[in-house]
């Protein structure tokens, strides 16, 4: 990278157009997967009564299931948060 002239202006230029456009359009991916993880969550919780086929013995289904998504999603907030942090910092 230059450190003076037309070139530093251009790697410069190239800096913001990614913290401003690429980097939040990719986060913005991350958030629209997070929203359909939470959709997941909600709607698992809206059947307590569950039949016992899906929640007997030693391996419950459902909160295998659940746990999956909130281990996924934890990940993917935290990659969407690194995503926007990285575009302040630039």
């Amino acid at each position: 990278m230059p450190h003076s002239g037309v070139d530093l202006g251009a790697d410069l230029y190239d800096l913001e157009t990614v913290a401003k456009n690429y980097l939040p359009a990719v986060a913005g991916v991350y958030a629209d997967v997070l929203a359909r993880c939470k959709h997941v969550e909600d709607g698992l919780a809206k059947f307590p009564n569950l039949p016992e086929e899906f929640t007997k013995g030693d391996f419950d289904g459902v909160t295998a299931y659940l746990g999956l998504a909130t281990a996924a999603a934890s990940v993917l907030e935290e990659t969407k948060r690194n995503l926007d942090d990285t575009a302040v910092a630039l």
